[in-house]
């Protein structure tokens, strides 16, 4: 590492070129969010708060918990066979209730005012195992609850 000011340490080239990491970082997130297109400055704060939150919770679950959410939005074997269609309405069912979404909506809803896990406490991952048709239901039951629920996806798919 080389710096223009012969005054600093060389762990302190290093700290301040880390500090560059997170500018870049927020540069790719603006470009991957499409920032232009938001229509108020809220839907933008909005949409930074969802996205803040997906970059929290791969931190705050264990990680089978957090892997298993994360491939319940992987077809199955069986789900590649069904017809175009429906593939497509299963996979934005398994989206829109995936309880890594739904925490981030409620998150980015309240601007992070909520305790930590409670959105995700009432989608547990032993209800998952038991029975993954009553654990789709009880996310959308805690998207209702929450009123982070997409009307026009839920009349899609009723």
């Amino acid at each position: 590492m080389v710096s223009t000011d012969v005054n600093l340490s060389e762990e302190e080239i290093i700290q301040t070129y880390g500090k560059r990491w997170n500018i870049e970082v927020f540069f790719k997130m603006c470009k991957y969010l499409n920032l232009p297109n938001h229509d108020t400055m809220d839907d933008l704060i909005e949409t930074l708060y969802h996205e803040i939150r997906h970059l929290q919770q791969p931190s705050l679950l264990p990680y089978e918990a957090y892997s298993t959410f994360q491939n319940m939005l992987q077809p199955t074997p069986a789900e590649k066979e069904l017809p175009k269609n429906e593939q497509e309405i299963l996979a934005a069912a398994f989206y829109h209730y995936n309880p890594l979404e739904i925490d981030a909506r409620v998150f980015a809803k309240t601007r992070g005012d909520i305790p930590r896990l409670e959105v995700l406490n009432k989608l547990s991952l032993d209800s998952l195992r038991a029975n993954p048709t009553e654990f789709l239901l009880k996310c959308q039951n805690v998207a209702q609850d929450y009123k982070v629920e997409n009307a026009a996806f839920h009349n899609c798919i009723s």
